[in-house]
C-alpha cells in the first residue's frame, strides 16, 4: 500500500529532528564540532526531503542541499532563508571521513547547527 504524501514528509521531519538533536548535543562538547556539523547537516537534507516529500515532488538521492533547494517552488519560505548551502552541503562528508578537509571549528558548527533549526522549524511550519 502506498504511503501518502504527508505521512513520509512527517517520517523525514522524525529523523531530521533526531539528527538535530545529537548535532545540539555534540555542540556542547568542545571536542565533537565536526560530528555536529555532519548531524546539522543531515538535518536540514532531511527536513527538505520532507518538505518535497509534502509536495509529491520527486528527488534524487543526493546530499546536494543546493540541488534539493532548487528543486521547491520559488514560493517556498526556503528561498528567504540566509543559509550558505553549499557549505553546508560539504559536511555531509567532511563530517565522516579523515581528509576530507579541515575539521570543523567550534564556530562554524554553531552556524551550522543553527542553520539547521531555522530550516527545521520552518519546514515543520510549512508542511504540518
Amino acid at each position: 500500500m502506498p504511503r501518502d504524501a504527508q505521512g513520509v514528509a512527517r517520517e523525514w521531519l522524525e529523523v531530521a529532528s533526531g539528527d538535530l538533536a545529537g548535532a545540539e548535543l555534540m555542540l556542547g562538547n568542545p571536542s565533537t564540532p565536526r560530528q555536529a556539523s555532519y548531524l546539522a547537516q543531515q538535518c536540514v537534507e532531511k527536513a527538505l526531503k520532507a518538505l518535497l516529500s509534502s509536495c509529491n515532488t520527486p528527488f534524487p538521492k543526493t546530499h546536494d542541499l543546493t540541488e534539493l533547494v532548487a528543486l521547491l517552488a520559488p514560493d517556498s519560505g526556503i528561498h528567504a532563508l540566509d543559509i550558505d548551502w553549499p557549505t553546508l552541503t560539504e559536511w555531509a562528508v567532511r563530517g565522516r571521513y579523515p581528509g576530507t578537509g579541515p575539521a570543523a571549528m567550534t564556530a562554524e558548527a554553531v552556524i551550522a547547527v543553527e542553520s539547521a533549526r531555522r530550516v527545521l522549524s520552518l519546514v515543520q511550519a510549512e508542511i504540518c
